[in-house]
C-alpha cells in the first residue's frame, strides 16, 4: 500500500511533491495562487505563454506575435513520446517525423487563416523567415507587368502605350503597352 504525505499527487510510479505541475498542467511563478510554481521532478517546463512559434513540416518558426502570459507548461519531453503538449518547437527530439507540427505541409500553412493575419505582419516589413515561405510559392506572371517594371527573368517587348487611330498610326515613344513583359518560352 502506497502512503503519500497530505497534499501529494498520488500517480503509478508513486507520490509527488505538493506544489508541483504534472505532465500537462501549467504552471507560473506569477499566478501562485492559481498555479503551482515548478514542474515536477522529471518534467521540463515549457514557457508557453511567451511562445508564439509555430511548426511547418517539423520545422519551427518565429511569428513575431505578441505575448506575454507569464504561465508555462509542464511537458515530459525526451522521454521518446511526442505528448499532448508537445511538438516540433517545444520538443523536437520527441516529435519530429510523427505528424505533429501545427501545419504538416508549407501548402497547409500558405492556405491558412492563420497566414493571412501572418501576411500583413510580413507585409509591413517583418523580417521573419516564415514571411517567405508563401511569397516564395507565389509566382507573378510576367503578363500582370510592364516593360519599364518587367521582372527578371521575363522578356521584354516594345509595345507603345498609346497609339492614334490614324492610319498610319501614331504611337508614344514609351514601349509601356499591355503585352510588353511576357514569359520566356
Amino acid at each position: 500500500m502506497l502512503i503519500c504525505l497530505v497534499g501529494a499527487i498520488v500517480v503509478a510510479s508513486g507520490c509527488l511533491s505538493p506544489g508541483c505541475g504534472t505532465e500537462g498542467q501549467q504552471v507560473s511563478v506569477v499566478y501562485k495562487d492559481k498555479y503551482p510554481e515548478k514542474c515536477c521532478e522529471g518534467l521540463t517546463q515549457w514557457d508557453s505563454g511567451m511562445d508564439t512559434r509555430i511548426s511547418i513540416a517539423d520545422k519551427c518558426y518565429e511569428t513575431g506575435l505578441v505575448s506575454g502570459n507569464p504561465v508555462g507548461t509542464c511537458i515530459k519531453c525526451g522521454d521518446g513520446i511526442c505528448g499532448t503538449a508537445e511538438d516540433a518547437c517545444n520538443c523536437p527530439d520527441d516529435c519530429i517525423g510523427k505528424g505533429r507540427s501545427t501545419y504538416n505541409s508549407i501548402e497547409d500553412f500558405c492556405s491558412s487563416e492563420f497566414w493571412v493575419s501572418m501576411k500583413e505582419q510580413c507585409d509591413l516589413g517583418a523580417d521573419l523567415p516564415i514571411c517567405g515561405l508563401c511569397l516564395l510559392s507565389i509566382q507573378p506572371a510576367c503578363e500582370d507587368y510592364t516593360y519599364s517594371n518587367c521582372l527578371e527573368g521575363c522578356l521584354q517587348h516594345c509595345v507603345p502605350s498609346a497609339c492614334s487611330e490614324d492610319q498610319p498610326p501614331i504611337c508614344t515613344a514609351d514601349c509601356d503597352g499591355p503585352g510588353s513583359c511576357l514569359t520566356r518560352e
